[in-house]
């Protein structure tokens, strides 16, 4: 008598959930990766590690207003003005701070600025004059 091997067979059925499976764990890997990426920006942290440290501020501006409209820092913050207005916007210092003059913004654009001294920065829309906000930098 002879001993009679037999093979295992795949179904299609075992095969369909085995790719199911494989397919459900990689959209979960990239769900992850992107939801991970998403929550390590540095808007608003700061970082103490020195002297030459550097911290990071957020600035949004709407149809009524830059919010916050006044923002405190320390020196060597950057901060960043968003556009989440359909209009267009622009920031301009008051102070005589030639270089704080951003380009137009549209919807989503952002303009950054690094403050690197002491003292209070007003600044203004000129597209929409009843626009105006401050960074008081201590």
């Amino acid at each position: 008598m002879t001993a009679q091997t037999t093979k295992p067979t795949i179904t299609f059925s075992r095969l369909k959930k085995a790719i199911i499976l494989v397919l459900a764990i990689v959209v979960l890997v990239i769900v992850f990766a992107v939801f991970h990426k998403s929550n390590t920006k540095t808007q608003g942290s700061t970082s103490t590690n020195n002297a030459h440290s550097t911290y990071a501020a957020l600035i949004e501006i709407t149809a009524k207003g830059f919010i916050p409209q006044t923002l405190e820092v320390k020196p060597n913050t950057t901060v960043t003005w968003k556009n989440e207005d359909n209009n267009s916007h622009k920031i301009v210092s008051d102070n005589n701070l030639p270089s704080l003059e951003s380009p137009a913004l549209n919807l989503n654009q952002t303009y950054s600025y690094k403050f690197t001294a002491k003292g209070k920065v007003d600044y203004h829309d000129p597209l929409n004059i009843k626009l105006a906000g401050e960074v008081n930098v201590q």
